[in-house]
């Protein structure tokens, strides 16, 4: 105990002298008051990076200036490591990286994780094998025209969802981290340096992207496989259950692969196979391909089976087991869109007489009604709890960025044609004709979404045409125009249209100039913005022009610290 205490009063002590010794001769501040520059630490940081989405012009008290990309990762030089980086590290807009950013996966981990994947791949191709083998072995399925061939069809086309998972698995997550943090500047009005971005999202690309410092280099790192083996003994045993029908089993001396697909079941299993194919290749393209889809697979098939064998009891079996020409296209299409047979049911319905309780049953402002939202995304936002047009427009839409993984300036696109359609079209009334109609006369003026509005409505030189088409039948120019003012104040009242308009107008970089003084601390700060030919309005209203400048940044901003 003695000997631990002498040896911190003798660490104590020799501090105070290397203070002494560093510490200047002269009074405090003498130095700042003759030009001296205040000497650099230490301790440099290894790598220095921009923590702000504009470009950053630093000037020392010497007149030499450094400039920064937005976002810029950099190793400092030797004439660089001297500046005094302390007062721009302490305001937020430069973030210090003293070591790298991703670590590797110790040996005992990596080993472990290409273990399992190892076993799960060599468990999906015996599954994919030893099914089909099985099927046509017991006399589930014979094919006798080419049975060797069939079975190796079978068991490829099993497989191969699962192979697009493994050959996806390398990705750098650090890379996607990235461009979340640009898109979010670009996005978000509230956040301006990689420390907002951390308090106010910090979770989320965790749970994503994986905390920095942990294993950012492979998709999968800690992912779950089992959800890959189900999706593909599903899909094995929908093909077993695709090729078992009395056309197959009946003893026909030439029964070939095609033939044997004959009944509805046989088909909706085929359109659902067709769909989740393409999905998976859709999402491995977007980097998007993970566990949670083969989940969906598996869903979509066994949903698909019982559609199936819906339809054939609405349809019937006839008796030559040969069914008519329309039965069999209607089960794929089923396949690759199960709400069709949901169409078939409401009819169905309707013909006993239910007209009042039909509605419940329809698809109240579907996702179909977006301009550029195919099937393949249509299935990618119901996965993500977005069924309609009124989900879209009020669902989470930094959550949809980082989940979907669809671009974002399609995404931005998307919801701000659901918020216009949301507030023109009434989804309570069975039918709008007069809000298609409004909406249909805004398209053919080139105004397609809610900020298109809002920016027709700033330029008054064509007011008459945007009176013309909201208005509705019959009404009188004056009802109309009270009706364009509230339909334009319902919109700037919106959840999402502040992130929209920022995501709009942020499309050109801004260029912050900070003046240092001799220790280092920002003296002022200026931020220019370029100018926008979107803020050029010639005879603005005074309302509208200030609810303008509520989502507008503007064009030149002084800050003097």
């Amino acid at each position: 105990m003695l000997q631990k205490r002498e040896s911190n009063r003798f660490a104590s002590v020799l501090k105070t002298l290397r203070g002494r010794d560093d510490a200047p001769a002269a009074r405090p501040g003498d130095e700042r008051r003759a030009g001296a520059p205040a000497p650099a630490s230490d301790t440099a940081p290894a790598e220095l990076r921009n923590a702000t989405p504009s470009r950053l012009h630093i000037t020392d008290a010497d007149g030499r200036t450094l400039v920064f990309a937005p976002l810029e990762r950099r190793v400092p030089t030797d004439p660089e490591r001297q500046w005094p980086w302390e007062g721009l590290i302490r305001h937020g807009y430069v973030v210090p990286l003293h070591a790298t950013s991703e670590t590797r996966l110790d040996g005992t981990k990596a080993r472990s994780r290409r273990r399992l994947h190892t076993v799960t791949l060599w468990c999906m191709l015996e599954i994919s094998v030893a099914v089909p083998v099985a099927a046509f072995g017991t006399g589930l399925a014979r094919i006798t025209e080419a049975p060797v061939v069939a079975v190796a069809f079978v068991a490829v086309a099993t497989m191969l969802p699962g192979l697009l998972f493994f050959l996806f698995d390398r990705q750098r997550l650090s890379t996607l981290r990235d461009r979340f943090e640009w898109q979010i500047f670009r996005l978000d009005p509230n956040v301006r340096t990689l420390a907002d971005v951390q308090a106010k999202y910090g979770g989320q690309m965790d749970e994503v992207f994986y905390a920095p410092s942990e294993q950012t280099t492979t998709v999968n790192a800690t992912q779950r496989l089992w959800p890959i083996l189900v999706s593909t003994v599903t899909i094995a045993l929908g093909w077993t259950m695709a090729l078992y029908s009395p056309a197959a089993s009946s003893g026909a001396p030439d029964t070939s692969l095609f033939t044997a697909l004959s009944d509805p079941l046989a088909f909706a299993f085929l359109g659902a196979y067709f769909f989740s194919l393409n999905t998976c290749l859709r999402r491995y393209s977007r980097n998007d391909l993970r566990p949670k889809a083969y989940g969906a697979i598996t869903v979509r098939v066994i949903t698909v089976a019982v559609l199936a064998c819906l339809l054939q009891a609405i349809v019937g079996a006839p008796e030559s087991q040969v069914y008519d020409a329309t039965v069999l296209p209607l089960a794929f299409v089923i396949g690759v869109l199960p709400e069709t047979a949901m169409v078939l049911l409401r009819d169905t319905v309707r013909r006993f007489a239910l007209t009042r309780k039909h509605r419940m049953l329809e698809e109240q402002l579907p996702l179909t009604d977006i301009e550029g939202l195919d099937l393949y995304d249509r299935a990618r936002l119901i996965d993500e709890g977005v069924p309609n047009v009124e989900a879209l427009a009020h669902h989470d839409l930094v959550d949809l960025l980082l989940e979907t993984r669809i671009p974002v300036g399609r995404l931005v696109d998307w919801v701000d044609q659901a918020i216009l359609r949301l507030h023109i079209v009434d989804s309570t009334a069975e039918k709008d004709p007069e809000g298609t109609t409004v909406l249909s006369d805004l398209r053919a003026l080139g105004i397609r979404s809610a900020t298109d509005l809002l920016a027709a409505r700033q330029r008054c030189a064509h007011r008459k045409a945007l009176v013309e088409a909201v208005a509705r039948r019959g009404e009188p120019p004056a009802d109309a125009e009270d009706r364009l003012e509230l339909l334009v104040t319902g919109l700037c009242d919106d959840e999402w249209i502040t992130y929209i308009r920022t995501w709009r107008d942020r499309s050109l970089v801004a260029n912050r100039y900070i003046r240092l003084d001799r220790d280092g601390e920002p003296v002022s700060v200026r931020t220019e913005v370029p100018d926008n030919d979107l803020h050029d309005c010639r005879h603005p209203s005074s309302r509208i022009s200030s609810l303008y400048r509520r989502f507008t940044p503007p064009c030149r901003i002084r800050t003097i610290l």
